[in-house]
């Protein structure tokens, strides 16, 4: 996985990666959602190296050490985090972002309902983007 660090690092990994999607990690450091979403991704990172997917992954936080938005987060008017960016050849083609769990409130098992359908999404937006590329059978 490649930290970037902006936006011009961002166009550079593109560029390299050719045509496999890529997906971006945007994230705060001092985010607790986040770091419970980093996990979400890494297994996300793995399933898609077990079924060797053409899928480059970076992470980038979005707060500068002078605690501004970072113009990679400008840029793609990253409001809230954790959020995914799937880029296909440069261009956003979907935009996830997950729920706080610091803000979820109510008894532990719609806590944990809610976390899972977050990890539901992320699982099926990565899978739909990557069909999404598949050749198709009437070509």
């Amino acid at each position: 996985m490649v930290e970037v660090d902006d936006a011009e690092m961002l166009d550079v990994v593109v560029d390299q990666a050719g045509s496999s999607i890529v997906i971006a990690f945007l994230y705060k450091a001092s985010c607790g959602s986040c770091k419970d979403a980093a996990q979400r991704f890494e297994q996300l990172r793995t399933e898609a190296h077990r079924t060797q997917a053409r899928v480059v992954f970076v992470k980038h936080d979005v707060e500068t050490d002078y605690g501004d938005a970072s113009d990679l987060a400008r840029l793609h008017n990253v409001r809230a985090v954790p959020c995914f960016l799937f880029l296909d050849n440069g261009a956003v083609v979907r935009r996830l972002s997950l729920r706080d769990i610091r803000r979820l409130t109510g008894p532990t098992c719609y806590v944990q309902a809610a976390l899972a359908e977050d990890v539901r999404k992320l699982k099926t937006t990565f899978r739909e983007v990557l069909l999404s590329r598949a050749p198709s059978a009437r070509s």
